[in-house]
């Protein structure tokens, strides 16, 4: 339970991001959204993937972690400073005022990311998840959903979101070194160097073109259709990637170093790899249906009336959790193998097909766009099934037996849904209501599909039973429908 809770604390701020869109403006949104771009693409170098190689060496040394450290913290200093003085090329790019001194500010965070990033690394490496969750509770809860509303309620108004943002950086690695007091020493050798740069560097190259990908959606939007349709874009992408990190989070925090320790048995990894995808398939799926039917509460609850047009791109872009998760699934893979450069090179194809899909769709204003997203997550989707099917060798069958359950499922839901749905809607039921109680009766539905029908869940339905054996209610139920069968 600490692992789920520590890799998905950072919900605590949809309180402060619920109290920032009542105050706040799609336009200043769009500010932060920009910034966002420039400053998550340098961490991106500043932090050059050493924290999977960290994970991902069997052997681990001091002086790996001493050359890891004072790498990030070198690079995060130069990038620093490159992005300082690029700030106003940025601004005169975008065309959007006010953004050159929120990015100089926000920069400052990834200084302060990148004297955390080795030992969360290795907390991660010790299943260290309990101390992982205070450290993005608290780092969370200060910077968001106290110091950025406050300031919000103010009218600090782009600036809250600003100084939460740094902030919040700052807290967690104070608390990260707190939890994880490594040596600090510049005593490390040449060869420890060599080797966390020629894996990291395939990991860097992969997260550059992913980075890119994710975000020249967001670029061509602010660039050709403004500030206020740029707010409005990143407010869908914001609900999309929630869903996505919720689930993402906990399985590349919790199975990534699980699949490392298994990455010379094919047997065990091909277990490990599918009983993922099942997850993926059977419970984000699904999940994500039931989300699309109830696009029009989640945005009153989370953002208000005023945010309402956001309800068609938002329906569209909210496929991509699907897509995102699996193929999430489909790098740890990649990553446990060592086989990063052929992932790098499979990303760098998404990228394009990302900037060429959003180029077409951007004549269709952020709906257009959306939908070339979601054609090109497709692509990807199946390069890095061909990639995985590669390293492990699987047969086709087994992928479409998994997935076509997964579509059944979420058939199934839909057409449950669609009619209780309608009826909250026509006696005005409260948006939370609603969306509570649609989850309970999914829920519900869930539970007694498993119980009644477990071969329709396939390997993960026989997991999901043996631990539900483990509590005395449904272990009774489960008992007396083996008597009556």
């Amino acid at each position: 339970m600490a692992e789920l809770i520590s890799n998905n604390s950072s919900w605590t701020t949809d309180f402060g991001i619920r109290g920032f869109s009542a105050v706040c403006f799609p336009q200043e949104f769009g500010i932060i959204a920009v910034a966002n771009m420039v400053i998550q693409f340098s961490i991106i170098f500043t932090q050059v993937g050493i924290g999977p190689a960290i994970i991902q060496k069997k052997e681990l040394k001091k002086t790996d972690i001493q050359a890891g450290f004072h790498i990030s913290v070198i690079l995060s200093i130069i990038f620093y400073f490159v992005v300082f003085f690029a700030a106003p090329s940025i601004e005169n790019f975008f065309e959007i005022d006010n953004i050159e001194k929120v990015i100089q500010f926000m920069s400052l965070s990834f200084i302060f990311l990148s004297l955390g990033i080795v030992a969360q690394s290795l907390l991660e490496r010790k299943f260290k998840f309990k101390e992982l969750f205070i450290v993005e509770l608290y780092s969370y809860s200060i910077g968001f959903a106290i110091i950025g509303v406050i300031l919000g309620v103010l009218g600090y108004g782009v600036w809250a979101l600003a100084i939460a943002k740094v902030t919040q950086s700052a807290l967690r690695s104070i608390l990260l070194l707190y939890f994880e007091r490594h040596t600090l020493s510049f005593k490390f050798h040449f060869e420890d160097v060599r080797f966390l740069l020629n894996f990291s560097g395939g990991v860097t190259l992969s997260r550059i073109f992913n980075y890119i990908a994710l975000q020249s959606d967001k670029v061509i939007v602010g660039r050709i259709l403004g500030a206020t349709s740029l707010g409005l874009y990143e407010r869908s992408h914001y609900i999309m990637s929630m869903s996505s990190t919720f689930v993402g989070k906990i399985v590349d925090k919790v199975m990534y170093p699980e699949m490392t320790k298994e990455q010379d048995n094919k047997i065990k990894l091909t277990s490990i790899y599918f009983f993922l995808l099942s997850i993926s398939h059977l419970v984000v799926l699904p999940l994500v249906c039931v989300l699309i039917l109830l696009v029009p509460e989640v945005i009153r609850v989370l953002f208000g009336e005023n945010w309402m047009g956001i309800s068609t791109p938002l329906r569209i872009i909210l496929f991509i959790t699907y897509l995102k998760i699996s193929v999430r699934i489909c790098d740890m893979l990649i990553r446990a193998k060592g086989a990063v450069y052929k992932g790098a090179f499979r990303k760098g194809i998404f990228t394009t097909l990302v900037i060429i899909a959003s180029l077409i769709g951007v004549n269709w204003g952020i709906t257009g766009v959306a939908i070339g997203v979601v054609i090109a997550n497709i692509f990807n989707y199946g390069l890095s099934l061909t990639l995985t099917k590669k390293l492990l060798e699987f047969k086709w069958i087994k992928f479409i037996g998994s997935s076509s359950r997964g579509i059944l499922l979420s058939v199934l839901l839909v057409i449950l849904n669609m009619p209780i749905l309608e009826f909250f809607r026509m006696i005005e039921m409260w948006a939370i209501f609603s969306i509570i109680l649609l989850c309970f009766v999914d829920f519900i539905i869930f539970f007694i599909l498993l119980i009644n029908f477990p071969r329709l869940f396939g390997d993960f339905g026989n997991k999901a039973r043996s631990l539900l054996k483990k509590l005395e209610f449904t272990d009774r139920l489960i008992s007396m429908k083996g008597r009556e069968n």
